[in-house]
């Protein structure tokens, strides 16, 4: 029988198995300061600049927000239909589109009940690596 090999994933984050109750600046905003780059709602990685945007907000003035959109913006002088749609025929959880003078490369997550402090720095980071090959 032969074995599955597990990548060791070295978390940055401290208390990765700790819950953030929602995506609301409150919640997300401590997990993300403790990653290189990362305030409020926009990180910076390998000079990119995403954004993280709560979403399906319950509460009033955007609170107890259980989603969250994460995208970045790329200038491109054209992008073919015929790369968004392999693109996103072969990755699951991120999709890309045509903007104005480029393409766009989005996210979403939820957190209904709540989401382990290591899957929000999982989450941007499976985010992160597919930021290059959309470019």
């Amino acid at each position: 029988a032969q074995g599955i090999a597990v990548a060791q994933v070295q978390y940055e984050i401290t208390n990765p198995a700790g819950t953030v109750r929602n995506f609301d600046l409150a919640n997300l905003g401590p997990v993300l300061d403790e990653q290189d780059g990362a305030s409020e709602i926009r990180a910076v990685r390998d000079g990119i600049i995403f954004f993280i945007v709560p979403a399906a907000c319950l509460g009033g003035a955007g609170s107890n927000c259980v989603g969250a959109q994460t995208f970045a913006l790329f200038s491109a002088a054209s992008v073919s239909q015929q790369a968004i749609n392999a693109f996103n025929a072969s990755y699951a959880f991120v999709s890309t589109g045509p903007a104005p003078k480029g393409y766009y490369v989005s996210r979403y997550d939820i957190a209904d009940f709540g989401i382990a402090r290591g899957n929000v720095e999982s989450s941007l980071d499976s985010f992160h690596s597919l930021l290059g090959v959309a470019q």
